[in-house]
């Protein structure tokens, strides 16, 4: 049978999707109080095991002491040194990462289900005896401060950094900044940092890919039938927000051949009904290739290769920002241009064939969320650190089917008409 040639001059159709497949999420609380949620996402024989403690950058008036203590887990612990760590876990084909947010330290464990157990009496010795090594620490600090000086050469980074400067303020822990004294710290800074928080009672645990109650059951034995390093956290306090009252910032390099531009301001956070508006007119903007920005600023004008908008929300603050590279030489046309698209997602309504295809990027955006059992814990961490569960996802799917045009033309109105910030990093 001969198969027919399709007509490329024909578009296929296209179809809405339909309907969120979010996972289950089962809770059990161990006997020492540490909450453990349970998402079984495969029944591959493989899982991951994540511990995640209630202390992050904004934990310290030095944000690098829980970065580094961090990473420093692995490099050594009470009777073993970082080589026979990484030889016990290479012999299980198992991995141990960690990862620090503002507000949060994830440490992950991810490997086969049949080596767990063996394995957990390992994780406890990283997780209460880390002996993080004064060499180990020194090689890790310059590395971090190689990577700190050569990001400072970067336009768009600084751009990036002095837009959220000005909106939160400098040296918060929602800017970017590091301030050069913060990588001046001792193997002290770290154990004391490690005994103030790394505790059961500032931990909760998340079990995902081939997890179910017999896991659970299986960790709490290791980690959940007494308290561990006990004591009371010691919480710093958040500092204030500083917002800046210069809304024009520049930030001079001379030998630069191109100039970064942020431009940006605070908006609803993630607990705002309206953010749902918000988060669908930012991707109108430039959050996906064919994006207005992108339309405009990059195929229409050629002022750029590259150019994003997105929302950053943490729990109680957020801000929509837009970051491109131009030439010198057309910097000042590009912020006007760019100025130009905000006013107008406000000006009429958005045409309905635009909505339809923001509104699918955002759907494959949420599908894509769950596409991998062994990534399905990220989204969830993330919605947890805001005090969010999957109900996220589905209500935002509901709203995407229900609002209209005219919503979106007036929530533009409202949250993206005020004065930006506009920072300008370059020659």
């Amino acid at each position: 049978m001969v198969q027919a040639e399709p007509n490329r001059a024909k578009q296929p159709r296209t179809y809405r999707i339909s309907g969120l497949d979010l996972p289950d999420v089962t809770d059990n609380t161990f006997a020492n109080g540490i909450k453990c949620h349970i998402i079984p996402t495969t029944t591959e024989p493989v899982c991951r095991i994540d511990w995640v403690f209630n202390s992050g950058m904004g934990s310290s008036e030095n944000p690098m002491i829980p970065i580094f203590t961090a990473t420093m887990l692995k490099e050594g612990c009470k009777g073993k040194t970082s080589a026979q760590i990484a030889d016990e876990l290479d012999s299980k084909g198992a991995s141990l990462t960690t990862s620090v947010g503002v507000y949060q330290t994830v440490i992950t464990l991810v490997c086969l289900r049949r080596h767990v157990e063996v394995l957990m009496p390992l994780v406890q010795q990283v997780l209460f005896t880390p002996s993080f090594p004064s060499d180990k620490l020194a090689l890790l600090v310059e590395r971090e401060k190689y990577e700190f000086e050569a990001r400072q050469k970067k336009v768009n980074y600084v751009a990036a950094q002095l837009l959220r400067e000005a909106i939160y303020g400098q040296n918060h822990p929602y800017s970017l900044h590091k301030e050069p004294g913060y990588y001046k710290v001792s193997s002290a800074d770290l154990d004391r940092f490690h005994n103030r928080n790394y505790r059961s009672t500032n931990c909760y645990i998340v079990l995902s890919g081939n997890a179910d109650i017999a896991l659970s059951e299986l960790i709490e034995a290791f980690f959940g039938q007494e308290a561990w390093n006990q004591g009371s956290i010691i919480k710093t306090l958040r500092p204030l927000f500083l917002l800046s009252q210069n809304y024009k910032i520049k930030s001079s390099f001379g030998d630069s051949l191109q100039t970064g531009i942020a431009m940006g301001a605070p908006t609803v956070n993630i607990n705002d009904p309206d953010y749902y508006a918000v988060k669908t007119l930012v991707t109108a903007l430039g959050g996906y290739f064919g994006s207005r920005l992108n339309m405009s600023i990059r195929e229409d004008k050629g002022y750029t290769y590259d150019i994003d908008a997105k929302l950053t929300s943490f729990s109680d603050k957020a801000n929509f920002s837009i970051h491109t590279r131009t030439a010198n030489e057309v910097v000042a046309e590009a912020v006007c241009a760019i100025k130009e698209e905000v006013v107008r997602i406000a000006d009429k309504k958005m045409p309905a064939s635009e909505f339809e295809t923001v509104r699918n990027v955002l759907i494959n955006q949420i599908n894509r969320s769950f596409e991998n059992p062994l990534y399905v814990a990220d989204s969830y961490l993330a919605l947890q650190a805001k005090g969010k569960d999957f109900d996220f996802y589905k209500n935002f799917y509901d709203y995407l089917n229900n609002t209209n045009t005219e919503n979106l033309r007036s929530a533009a109105e409202q949250y993206l008409q005020g004065q930006m910030y506009e920072v300008i990093a370059g020659k």
